[in-house]
C-alpha cells in the first residue's frame, strides 16, 4: 500500500489507480498467468482463465519420468496454486488514502447475488456505515476464506488454501445427534 501511494504521488492527477479489493485473487502476480493458456489454450490474460490453480497436482521427479508423486494434503487432494479470496472491507479508509481510484471486485463467474451482496456491503464501507452484519454477511456469501492478501504485507502461507479450491460455507451450528437417519442440529444463533 505504501508503494501504491508513492506511484500516487508522482503521477499526474487525472492518472487513475486501481486495485482489486475482494474476490478471487490469481497466484500469478500481475496476472501473468500461462497455465491456463498453456494447458487449455484459452488466455487467462483476455478474461478466458480454466482457473487451472484450482486443479490437483503430483509431482513427477526428472530422473524418473512417468511415476508420479502424489501430494497428499488430506483425502480431497492438495491444491498447492490455490489461494483464498481478497477480502479488504476491513482496510477501505487506508485504501483510498493511499490514492486509489477504483476498487475492483472479481466476480465474473458468480452469480448475481454474490455480485449484488458484495458490492453493498462495499459501497457502505465507502459511504462510511458499513456495520458487523454487512461484513458477517460477507461471509454467507461464495468464499474459499479471506486473506488481506499483499497490500498489508500477508503471511505468505496465510495466502494460499491448500485444503480445497471451492467455497467453504457458513457455518450455522454443530450436529449434536442423529435417529434413523435424521439429525439434530443446535444453532450458533437463531436464523
Amino acid at each position: 500500500l505504501q508503494e501504491i501511494a508513492q506511484i500516487r504521488a508522482h503521477i499526474p492527477e487525472d492518472m487513475e489507480i486501481e486495485s482489486f479489493i475482494h474476490g478471487a485473487m490469481c497466484i500469478s502476480y500481475s496476472g501473468r498467468c500461462l497455465l491456463s493458456n498453456y494447458f487449455t489454450g484459452r488466455d487467462a490474460n483476455q478474461g478466458a482463465c480454466t482457473h487451472p490453480c484450482r486443479w490437483k497436482y503430483a509431482v513427477v521427479e526428472e530422473k524418473r519420468p512417468g511415476e508420479y508423486l502424489p501430494v497428499y494434503e488430506n483425502e480431497r487432494g492438495t491444491y498447492i496454486f490455490n489461494s483464498k479470496d481478497l477480502c479488504m472491507i476491513e482496510y477501505i479508509p487506508e485504501i483510498v488514502a493511499a490514492g486509489i481510484d477504483s476498487l475492483k471486485i472479481e466476480g465474473r463467474m458468480k452469480e448475481p447475488a454474490y455480485v449484488a451482496n458484495v458490492i453493498s456491503k462495499y459501497r457502505a464501507a465507502l459511504d462510511g456505515t458499513v456495520t458487523e452484519e454487512d461484513k458477517e454477511n460477507l461471509n454467507k456469501t461464495f468464499n474459499r476464506t479471506y486473506t488481506k492478501g499483499y497490500l498489508f504485507g500477508e503471511d505468505p502461507k496465510e495466502i494460499t488454501n491448500i485444503k480445497r479450491p471451492n467455497n467453504y460455507g457458513y457455518e450455522i451450528g454443530k450436529i449434536t445427534g442423529s435417529y434413523k437417519g435424521m439429525y439434530e442440529i443446535t444453532l450458533n444463533k437463531l436464523l
